[in-house]
């Protein structure tokens, strides 16, 4: 057992010199990959710092101390593996056509959104099935590769934004949200009596989803759409055609999963189009919900209603909505009239375009890209 764990620890510190030694000579063409390269070195140094401390303190010789030798490694292991996975491996596949173009995309935001916190590295190193996501941890964003030659997703980078704004400011963003939920569960229960166990089951399922995943996901797309405006709402229109064919408009078959039903996050969507000053967008796009709905009816969950009631998805929209304003985020048409041409904008056109004038979409969305390729320095 000491043989191996000495050989364990050895091997794991071999791997993180590795990993310095192979970032260590390269050259970043942008200031954000550089610190994110920066940040990547410090982090696998501090690493082999811990590595070669539990090697040098001698309790690896004494059998005594294996099973905590054990643990130590198993969490060092798993430190390794994250920061090989949202650290390294962002930084070896750098690609200036690609990170260096979100580089420029993801500042410009930052700017035009009025978010004083330092940009998030993204990079490319996402998948269609994992699609965007965010990594707070490491302040990271991650796209499917490829994603850089295209514009209509674009909109779902206000989402992963979203929640690094949410990981800073939850509380200004769900404000009363999760007592009304709390106090309107509570009188479901006490109408209903003792007799509907299930409904029982199905609430306490529900407030614990609300807690662990669904304001904060509802709160980044509320975040989304003030920002980015009728283009999330296309996004996820689209998102809603996908999953309507599994019959998963409403989670009937996985309702208690990380994110709440597409048909939820449609309301909130259309909610904030209205208080940002976008109502007629939103009747648009509510009646092509409509009409999709109309297309492939889907089937709901037992208790759908009394878990998600109108007056509570108005609890949260306010709330968020409210929240932007108080933190000063610029909302979608407040970044129209501050700036002669933001991000939002351009998406929105390239959604404009699709919808309208589908033939000449794909030339005008590569000149899109390439101007802002130019922006780069």
């Amino acid at each position: 057992m000491i043989a191996l764990l000495k050989g364990m620890f050895t091997d794991l510190q071999n791997r993180t010199d590795a990993m310095v030694n192979h970032l260590a000579p390269q050259t970043m063409d942008t200031p954000g990959a550089s610190s994110f390269k920066e940040t990547t070195i410090l982090e696998l140094l501090w690493l082999r710092q811990k590595l070669r401390s539990v090697l040098d303190e001698g309790i690896l010789d004494d059998p005594f101390f294996a099973p905590n030798a054990s643990i130590t490694y198993s969490h060092l292991e798993e430190e390794y593996r994250e920061i090989e996975q949202y650290l390294f491996q962002p930084i070896s596949r750098y690609n200036l056509r690609a990170e260096g173009y979100f580089e420029v995309v993801i500042h410009s935001i930052y700017k035009e959104i009025n978010f004083s916190q330092k940009p998030p590295y993204v990079s490319t190193m996402s998948n269609s099935d994992a699609y965007f996501r965010a990594y707070p941890k490491y302040k990271i964003i991650m796209l499917p590769q490829g994603e850089e030659k295209h514009l209509l997703n674009l909109g779902d980078l206000y989402h992963e934004i979203g929640h690094l704004i949410y990981m800073q400011y939850n509380t200004f963003l769900i404000g009363d949200h999760l007592q009304r939920m709390t106090d309107h569960y509570r009188d479901v229960i006490q109408q209903h009596g003792r007799r509907y166990n299930a409904l029982k089951i199905a609430i306490q399922r529900a407030k614990q989803a609300w807690l662990e995943s669904w304001s904060e996901e509802l709160a980044c797309d509320l975040i989304a759409t003030y920002l980015v405006g009728p283009a999330y709402g296309w996004s996820h229109l689209k998102i809603c055609v996908m999953s309507s064919k599994h019959n998963g408009l409403f989670s009937q078959s996985n309702l208690f999963r990380d994110h709440p039903p597409d048909e939820i996050r449609m309301q909130v969507i259309l909610r904030m189009l209205s208080l940002i000053g976008c109502r007629t967008e939103a009747s648009e796009m509510a009646s092509t919900w409509q009409d999709l709905t109309t297309a492939t009816p889907n089937g709901k969950p037992p208790y759908y209603e009394e878990l998600f009631p109108s007056a509570l998805l108005d609890s949260i929209g306010k709330n968020v909505f409210d929240g932007c304003c108080d933190i000063a985020l610029q909302s979608y048409p407040q970044q129209l009239k501050t700036h002669t041409r933001p991000v939002s904008r351009i998406i929105n056109e390239a959604w404009d375009k699709i919808l309208n004038d589908p033939d000449t979409s794909t030339q005008w969305a590569m000149e899109q890209i390439n101007n802002i390729l130019s922006w780069i320095s």
